[in-house]
């Protein structure tokens, strides 16, 4: 089942919805407590540290990156795994809890609007990465990472050339060939669309898609 409210969905700077990584673990699951509190009074008190933790482990090993994603995690958790009767009438409807309670986690800085972190690279790794020239997708390799990791020295495929690029403009390909819709990659982007979880269009920054639209996969 897929929920959008306009109001959270609508805004195309909001299209990622995603954990907020923390260094505090215990304060993030207090504000997840805090959360539920709030929003879901149909959980019983005693539950709540419970599936605060619960949330934060399947979100951890899911990954979800926008609101249907998170809705559908909190549904299962809630619902099926707990047994919390969501559509009881003094508690409101399962689509409103569900929303009242992506809200809340938003608010209290659980979740941002921010893409989750590209795949890792190594040295050696093949890599498409934007040519500066004419700001295109090609195959390269990876000769070098800067300690920082913001920047990576490539050498392109088909060029004798080497390029100090931003880690923002360099993806895996093993991470794109992995992906079982690869061969949805051409046209528009999916993650617009709200149809699909990540596919290899999505491994491509948001402030670069309108490089990408209409290209595929090289060969």
């Amino acid at each position: 089942r897929k929920y959008a409210p306009s109001h959270l969905a609508a805004d195309p700077n909001e299209q990622w919805l995603t954990l907020r990584s923390s260094e505090n673990i215990d304060k993030q699951h207090g504000r997840v407590v805090s959360c539920l509190s709030q929003t879901v009074p149909a959980l019983e008190q005693c539950l709540r540290d419970s599936v605060a933790a619960s949330l934060l482990e399947y979100a951890t090993e899911k990954q979800p990156c926008c609101f249907d994603e998170w809705s559908e995690l909190a549904l299962e958790l809630l619902k099926e795994d707990v047994g919390v009767e969501l559509n009881a009438d003094k508690f409101g409807n399962e689509v409103e809890v569900l929303v009242e309670l992506i809200s809340a986690l938003k608010r209290e800085r659980v979740l941002h609007t921010e893409p989750p972190p590209p795949p890792p690279i190594q040295v050696g790794d093949s890599v498409l990465a934007v040519l500066s020239e004419d700001g295109d997708w090609h195959e390269a390799c990876v000769e070098e990472l800067e300690p920082s990791r913001a920047y990576v020295l490539v050498r392109f495929s088909a060029w004798p050339k080497r390029q100090r690029t931003a880690r923002a403009e360099v993806i895996s390909m093993a991470s794109a060939r992995d992906d079982p819709e690869v061969e949805d990659a051409a046209g528009a982007c999916e993650l617009c669309a709200r149809e699909r979880q990540l596919t290899f269009h999505h491994l491509v920054p948001k402030e670069v898609h309108h490089r990408y639209i209409g290209k595929s996969l090289p060969a």
